[in-house]
Parts: C-alpha cells; sequence; structure tokens
C-alpha cells in the first residue's frame, strides 16, 4: 500500500498540462448473445449439433447435468450449473461449492457517518478449487463502529425537487461554479479528462496515455466516479442553504422525459422562489486556461440527437439485466451501455458544423457540461441499487477475491499484464490521494480512495438516494429477478427472461440493444 501511495503522489500533480491533438474516446468490449439451448428452434438446433467449428467441450451433443446454452457469435454450447455448484473440470457435471470461514473484522475506518468494519468468506469446492460468485449467501458482512455526527446528503429524483430545494440548487451551483478554491467547481472538473494531471502514462499504464485521471472500461470505473461525484457534491455544500441536499440524479428511463431535462436546456432558468428568470448555471460552461476555439472563447458544446434519449424502456431493460448479473464485472460491463448512451447522444456531429470534441462524447471534456453531474449520480444510484438487492437477499460478495476472480477471466483486461487491473481493488485513484490538488480530508482519507473501501457510500460518505425506483416503477420487484436468477440453472449466464417489472422489458430474444458505438435511436 505504502509503494502504490507514492505511486499516486509521482501521478496526480499540478503542472501537467501538455494537451492532446485528439481526444479520448471510450472503447467497448462486444456482448455476447446467449439463449437456452432447449428453447432454440429445431433447425438451429440441428445446426448447432453438426456445426464443425466446435470442439468436444463446446459441443452441442454434450451432456449437461443442469443447463445447456447456445452462443449465437460462435454457434457452439457450453453447460451451466445452478448457483451454489460449479462446472465440473469434465464440462459437462456440476460440483457442489460451499463458503468457508468468516475470516476477523478488519479494523474500523471512523467516519462521522457511522465508520465501517467488514469481514469476509471465500466460496470453495470441498477439495479447495475456487468458486468466486457461485456460493449460496452471504460472502461479505459489514457494521457500523463509530458515532454518526453528521447529517446525511440526500440524492432526490430531479424531478420531485421541491421550489426550495431547485432554489438552493440553482443559488449554490452558481456560486460553487464561480469558486476558484481548490473545493471550486473548475478545479474538480479538470481532474476527469483535460488538462491531464495524472500521467500514469509514464508508468506504463495503458489507456492513459495522455494523462486524465479519470477510469473507463476499467474495474475502477464506478469506484472513481464515486469518488468524483462526492467530491463535487462536498464542494457544492459549501455554497448551499440546505446542507442535507445532495446531487440531484436524472432518471432517463423514466418516459415522462421527451429529451434532455428542462434543468440544464436553455441559457435561463426560472427560480420559483425569486420568480423571474435567472442566469442558469447549467446550462454550458467556460472551459479556462484552454487556448480559443475557431478565435472563440471555449464552452462545452452540445448537439443532442433528442431520439437516443427516448428508448426508455430499452435502457431500462439494460439496467435491469445488469443488477442481475452474478457478478461486479458483469453488472458494470453490461449498465456501461445505459451509461455511454446519454454521453453518445450529447453531441452527434452529422452536417452541424459543431466540434463535438468539447463535449460529453469525450473523456477530455465531459466534466465540463453540468449535465454530467445529473448523468453520474444516476449511474452511482445504479450501482447503489446493485448493492441494496444483495443486501436486502442476504448475498452480498465483497472481496477482493470475488471482485477480481470474473477480471482474470476475461481476455478483454489482460489481467496479468496490466497492474492496475490486477492490483485495481488496492490501486490509489488519484488524484484523491494526492493532498497537494485534494482539499477534502473525506476523500482524502487513505482508507477511502481504494475500489474495496469507496463500496461503503453511506458509512465513508454520507450520502443516501430518496429511492431506488427505475421509471417511478418499484425497484423492490427487482428483488424478485434476483431471486429469480438465483434459482436458475444457467446461473452466470445472461440469458432471455421476463422482468418482473414488466413484460416489455425483460430481455428477451430479437429485441435490439444499443449500439457499441455511437447514439443509439
Amino acid at each position: 500500500m505504502k509503494i502504490l501511495f507514492l505511486l499516486c503522489l509521482m501521478t496526480s500533480q499540478f503542472g501537467l498540462s501538455r494537451q492532446k491533438k485528439f481526444p479520448t474516446t471510450i472503447h467497448f468490449a462486444k456482448p455476447e448473445n446467449i439463449f437456452s439451448f432447449s428453447d432454440l428452434k429445431f433447425d438451429t438446433k440441428v445446426k448447432a449439433i453438426l456445426n464443425p467449428n466446435c470442439t468436444d467441450s463446446k459441443s452441442c451433443l454434450q451432456r449437461c447435468q443442469h443447463g445447456k446454452v447456445w452462443t449465437l457469435q460462435t454457434g457452439c454450447c457450453s453447460c451451466t450449473c445452478r448457483r451454489g455448484y460449479i462446472l465440473s473440470t469434465d464440462g459437462e457435471s456440476c460440483t457442489r461449492v460451499r463458503f468457508g470461514e468468516w475470516s476477523s473484522w478488519s479494523s474500523c475506518i471512523v467516519s462521522e457517518w457511522g465508520g465501517v468494519q467488514h469481514r469476509g468468506r471465500l466460496c470453495k469446492t470441498k477439495l479447495g478449487r475456487s468458486a468466486n460468485n457461485r456460493c449460496v449467501g452471504a460472502g461479505s458482512q459489514s457494521r457500523s463502529c463509530s458515532k454518526v455526527t453528521s447529517d446525511f446528503r440526500i440524492r432526490k429524483n430531479l424531478l420531485d425537487l421541491t421550489d426550495e430545494e431547485l432554489h438552493d440548487f440553482i443559488q449554490g451551483f452558481t456560486k460553487f461554479k464561480q469558486d476558484h478554491s481548490l473545493f471550486g467547481y473548475l478545479n474538480t472538473v479538470k481532474w476527469h479528462g483535460w488538462p491531464h494531471k495524472c500521467p500514469w502514462y509514464k508508468h506504463g499504464i495503458k489507456g492513459h496515455k495522455n494523462g486524465h485521471c479519470s477510469w473507463h472500461q476499467h474495474p475502477m470505473f464506478l469506484p472513481w466516479h464515486r469518488l468524483i461525484m462526492v467530491q463535487l457534491e462536498l464542494g457544492l455544500s459549501r455554497h448551499m442553504k440546505n446542507k442535507t441536499l445532495g446531487i440531484p440524479y436524472w432518471d432517463w428511463t423514466d418516459p415522462i422525459y421527451k429529451g434532455l431535462p428542462d434543468l440544464v436546456k436553455n441559457p435561463t432558468i426560472y427560480d420559483p422562489i425569486l420568480k423571474k428568470y435567472v442566469p442558469n448555471p447549467f446550462y454550458r460552461t467556460y472551459i479556462p486556461s484552454h487556448a480559443p476555439v475557431n478565435n472563440k472563447t471555449l464552452y462545452n458544446y452540445r448537439s443532442v440527437k433528442k431520439a437516443g434519449y427516448l428508448i426508455h424502456d430499452l435502457m431500462l431493460k439494460n439496467l435491469i439485466q445488469a443488477v442481475n448479473m452474478p457478478s461486479y464485472k458483469m453488472f458494470d460491463m453490461t449498465e456501461f451501455r445505459s451509461h455511454s448512451q446519454i454521453h453518445n447522444c450529447m453531441c452527434v456531429d452529422k452536417g452541424t458544423g459543431i466540434n463535438c470534441t468539447y463535449s460529453m462524447l469525450t473523456t477530455e471534456y465531459s466534466c465540463f457540461d453540468p449535465t454530467f453531474f445529473l448523468h453520474h449520480s444516476q449511474i452511482d444510484r445504479v450501482y447503489a441499487l446493485y448493492q441494496k438487492l444483495r443486501q436486502v437477499l442476504g448475498t452480498q460478495d465483497w472481496t477482493k477475491d470475488s471482485f477480481l476472480d470474473p477480471y482474470k477471466k476475461d481476455d478483454f483486461f489482460d489481467f496479468n499484464k496490466q497492474p492496475d487491473v490486477s492490483g485495481s481493488w488496492d490501486w490509489p485513484m488519484s488524484p484523491f490521494c494526492n493532498a497537494s490538488m485534494n482539499p477534502s480530508y473525506v476523500t482524502l482519507n487513505k482508507d477511502s480512495w481504494t475500489v474495496g473501501n469507496s463500496y461503503y457510500y453511506q458509512e465513508l460518505f454520507g450520502y443516501k438516494y430518496d429511492t431506488f425506483d427505475l421509471a417511478r416503477r418499484d425497484w423492490k420487484l427487482l428483488l424478485k429477478d434476483l431471486k429469480q436468477s438465483y434459482k436458475s440453472k444457467y446461473y452466470g449466464k445472461s440469458i432471455p427472461y421476463f422482468s418482473h417489472m414488466g413484460i416489455t422489458v425483460g430481455d428477451k430474444p430479437n429485441q435490439p440493444l444499443m449500439t457499441i458505438k455511437g447514439c443509439t435511436t
């Protein structure tokens, strides 16, 4: 940990301002379309059985003990097992797995919101073979360990803000953007991309060739963005009268939205308390210390493709599928599609003449658009929902082994050759770990800026969500979906199903998916 901390100090600094000519874009791993073999049409089954490209371990003639699935991309089959079992080395039978003994409780991480201690246990076969994310029950536990001395901030649905809260939010955000201290808006948003304050590339870290601090398509994606949202929220709170109001979320699964939220659309906005229109701090942001573009002062750009925000059911379907995934890695790689849909549709340059380099489309400048915060408050809420479902059902499994194991098995992450992936659980997320850049004792705490501990957002960062409902539908229906997946003989595979949230939003065969690049409409 000491070595990683020193690495953080070396790779997050004020002075770096080298600008790349081209923006950093987001890349996607291709999903697989997987179906129950027994549900295939007869002619498809025949083709699968006769497929000469399938080896014995992938042949559709296998006698699977529990379940058999067929993958569209390969045309081959594989066996699956129910939760509580793991596929045996013969590729057909299933071996029972169980949790071992609990570890001792960790030392108390003290905070003003109750702090946290945690412990875990490993899932293995009787012969000691690792079986992470396969056991029945909980693989981790946590408990508060210090006094609650501060109020929690509540992140509310943007549409449910009272007139007083909306006024406070408008006035507070205006002042926040004018704050030029280390706590200020402009100082913090620069951490995401430009002007490249975290030169990890000097240490051979892939995907960070220009020195931006944020992480995408990576184990640290959600934890890093959780931290920057906390950082922004704490900075904003300094200018708010209501210290218990957090950054609202934009639930883009709600069909009431016919495009962008009204809050961010226009140069002026109506203040319901002042009863007049005022300059809108959420409309756009001046990007300081940046060279003029086309001889003009640089602001963030938008060229919104409205239709991209009208596919509410498709995004809801994506989130339902994500929270039902059997591991954090699979959850993250699935919800990333909805995350990126919002970014991709914010600027579509087709004959408009708009330069999308300086928009939410790119890692470099996305954080300068205030829409980013409403969007990422929603993304973090989905992450918190993933946690909540498992806490309620008593199936939480947040340990280093259960977290890292799925990444070891995915060639996309090149686990053994990328130290930032293999070491992501304890990796110092910069620049939160650097006192010369981070003035907040909350996120600067050495026990907070890691993937492992940032999971405990209420206990360490002091915020909660008003509800976990999606599209105004009761989130508790997702508990039934998750129980359903736990009982499936295809556990661990994403196959078509019907959600308790509604027959139109289940993961069904032949239903369109959001594209891996660009704005889906």
